[in-house]
This record gives C-alpha cells, sequence and structure tokens, in this order.
C-alpha cells in the first residue's frame, strides 16, 4: 500500500504503519532555500493585489510537523507576512480532505500525501487552493493514467531531492534523515500556470542526512 490511508479504514482499524512522517529539515529547506516557495509567496502577493496575510492548509498533518515547522520558520523567514496554519488529519480530527467542502479558502494546501491517494489528494488540492505544494515520488510521471486525469495540469516547479530519504525511520529531534530508496521532491502547482511543461531542479539535502554515528539518536 506504501503511504496510504490503509484504504480509508476506520481509525481504529489502521495500523501505525500507515504513518509516514516528514523529516524537519525538508521543510525547512523549503522555507529558506527553495526559490519556488518564494516565487509561491510572491505570486500570492501579486494575484491578491499586495495580499500580505497567506492561510496555508495541511490536509494530512499526521503528528503535526509541518505545522510546528510552519509555526516557527515562516514568519522568520518572510517577515513581511501574516501565516495562519490550518492542520486536519483523518487520523487526527476525522476530517477526510477528499471529502472536504472548503473551495477557495486557502492560498497554499502543503503536505506530504499519502502517496496511494496522491492523485486524489492532488485534484482536491487544486480545488481547495490556487497553489499546492506536496512531497512526491519522481516515478509517478511514469504513470499514464495521471497524465490523462490532468494530474499534471498546472504544475509549475519540481525540485528534486538529491538524496533519498527513509520516510520510515522515527522521527528525529534534529530534524534530519536517513537514506532509503525513494527519488523524492516537492512538487509545486499554480493553478494559473498553463503551460504545458514544468521546471525542473535539484535541491541540496545532504547536510539533512544523519551521520552513521547518529544513527541511533532517534527521538
Amino acid at each position: 500500500m506504501g503511504k496510504a490511508y490503509s484504504n480509508r479504514k476506520p481509525v481504529e482499524q489502521r495500523p501505525e504503519s500507515d504513518f509516514y512522517p516528514t523529516p524537519a529539515y525538508l521543510i525547512e529547506e523549503l522555507v529558506y532555500s527553495s526559490e519556488e516557495f518564494r516565487v509561491v509567496i510572491e505570486l500570492i502577493e501579486t494575484y491578491g493585489l499586495g495580499k500580505k496575510h497567506i492561510k496555508v492548509l495541511d490536509p494530512a498533518c499526521g503528528d503535526g510537523i509541518f505545522s510546528k515547522v510552519l509555526k516557527e520558520h515562516l514568519p522568520k523567514a518572510f517577515p513581511a507576512f501574516t501565516f495562519e496554519i490550518i492542520e486536519h488529519d483523518i487520523r487526527k480530527d476525522g476530517v477526510d480532505f477528499l471529502s472536504f467542502e472548503s473551495k477557495n479558502e486557502f492560498d497554499i494546501v502543503i503536505t506530504n500525501p499519502p502517496f496511494s491517494l496522491f492523485d486524489e489528494f492532488v485534484t482536491k488540492a487544486k480545488e481547495v487552493a490556487p497553489f499546492v505544494i506536496f512531497i512526491g515520488k519522481t516515478n509517478f510521471f511514469g504513470a499514464y493514467n495521471r497524465y490523462k486525469k490532468g494530474i499534471w495540469n498546472h504544475l509549475e516547479f519540481v525540485s528534486v531531492f538529491n538524496r533519498q530519504v527513509d520516510y520510515r525511520s522515527p522521527v528525529r529531534e534534529d530534524g534530519k534523515f536517513q537514506c532509503g530508496n525513494l527519488v523524492t521532491g516537492w512538487f509545486f502547482w499554480n493553478r494559473n500556470w498553463k503551460s504545458n511543461y514544468w521546471e525542473t531542479s535539484v535541491m541540496d539535502v545532504q547536510n539533512g542526512v544523519v551521520n552513521k554515528k547518529d544513527i541511533d539518536k532517534i527521538k
């Protein structure tokens, strides 16, 4: 099943192995080092005619690592803006994003989505907000059905991590990660992006890799 909600079973029937936390380092790098993310903030201000308050939704918050990191670091990285971070998770508060009725209430939907429901989450997120930022696997591009369903419509940027991330390892207090076997990165959708291509870059996350001597220092 991969990173999934076990076919959206009731909470009591979902195994703990269904949860794959995001290393904080990847989120911090997105905020501080990603030119693509800075462009998103600037576009929100432009399209909103000077808008300075930005509403962000994490619809699969898990243990809340996204909102924790964003609340701490967004004001530091973008002091000219205020941010409102809203989080939900079908496991945590029973809010099923795929049944979410909100439309255009948020500026950004950002999360590490359940990979088995990646297509559904992308489709829904593009209805909820003009900007969508997800962690995704690069081999998702190899599925013809995603192309036919329009999953890549409005995809403007893909920033691929230059190290493979192990999302199954326990979250670390220092935010770093162990290497795994998934080639992943940040995927950016912009509903105003009409071109049939996307720009690709590489995000250097080498400094976020755990040293072997520290491998047991986990939360």
